[in-house]
């Protein structure tokens, strides 16, 4: 990802350009300062292997990331991300995941099989629930959910010794 690198560009045309997908129309829409900031991102995920998408509205989560098996870190906060995709579940390496301040509702299934993940944070988004197998994530330490519209923990969460879980 070259362009990247390029601290002194200035203007990327993008016009008339129908089978582009990546950036997405969300980032490209936003000026040649939003593209570089994606392609930095994409950038830092494949020799990183973190993921730091925070802050710039994003209404989906970019899928050029689920393809990238080692990154270990995803911060996609501050978004209005509101489904994630089933691809996450290919994010095999993934150990912590931070998708605080965004739109979701619920939690895909797929992210029950991300079994090294270690800290969970889903705090001020819309979750209703979570999913049933998430006690398959045997690593998952801490766990923030404050600020959903969450009833009682699920018993076999809340029961869970090395689980720090911050819930409300």
């Amino acid at each position: 990802n070259a362009l990247a690198n390029c601290a002194a560009l200035e203007q990327i045309m993008l016009l008339r350009n129908p089978d582009l997908t990546s950036p997405p129309k969300e980032v490209t829409s936003k000026g040649s300062s939003a593209v570089l900031g994606y392609l930095r991102c994409i950038q830092q995920a494949l020799t990183e292997q973190i993921v730091v998408f925070e802050g710039s509205s994003y209404l989906r989560v970019p899928l050029e990331i689920m393809s990238l098996a080692s990154v270990t870190s995803m911060s996609l906060a501050r978004n209005a991300i509101e489904i994630l995709p089933s691809e996450i579940a290919s994010l095999t390496s993934l150990g912590s995941l931070n998708l605080d301040k965004n739109r979701l509702a619920m939690l895909c299934d797929e992210v029950c099989e991300l079994t090294r993940l270690r800290s969970l944070s889903c705090e001020n988004n819309f979750l209703v629930a979570l999913p049933d197998k998430i006690t398959r994530l045997v690593n998952l330490l801490d766990v923030h959910l404050n600020g959903n519209f969450l009833g009682d923990a699920p018993p076999e969460v809340a029961k869970t010794p090395c689980l720090a879980l911050e819930y409300g």
